[in-house]
């Protein structure tokens, strides 16, 4: 069985551009909602960005030019195919053209490419989906279960 596959938007600011979703303070929050270790995170996980470099700021989040995006997708998606993958943010769903609500697997199914997905909204502090009330408790576990399902699979 694939390792799961978790794809996000673009590198940190500063961030090392070879080591998709590895900023301390991302791997941080990800390790607490899937109750792992950072060493089990690192090993137990695929990673990749959509793009392969931080586009720059835009107000108080960052940039995510679409129609870059949308190429870069394009290049990734066969690569999906029969793999487990968590976008990390509605927007880089949106590039592969897959629509969720959060946190609930799903199946993509077309021109002979299927593979399972589910969208974990956008860890920034600026995300108001995790104010609401439920929603952390709601992720939290969606993604424990994610986890034990990937035990159990392996």
């Amino acid at each position: 069985m694939k390792r799961l596959l978790l794809i996000g938007q673009a590198p940190a600011p500063q961030g090392d551009l070879t080591k998709a979703l590895e900023g301390s303070l991302l791997m941080a929050k990800m390790c607490e909602l899937f109750g792992c270790t950072w060493r089990e995170y690192i090993t137990q996980t695929e990673r990749l960005n959509v793009l392969p470099y931080h586009p720059g700021k835009r107000g108080k989040g960052d940039l995510f030019p679409l129609g870059q995006a949308r190429e870069a997708a394009a290049m990734i998606k066969p690569r999906l195919k029969g793999r487990r993958v968590l976008f990390i943010g509605k927007a880089t769903a949106t590039v592969f053209g897959v629509k969720a609500a959060p946190c609930e697997w799903e199946v993509y199914v077309e021109d002979g490419l299927a593979f399972q997905f589910a969208i974990l909204p956008h860890l920034s502090g600026i995300n108001r989906w995790w104010n609401r009330p439920g929603n952390q408790q709601l992720a939290r576990a969606f993604m424990r279960d994610c986890w034990a399902e990937r035990k159990e699979a392996s």
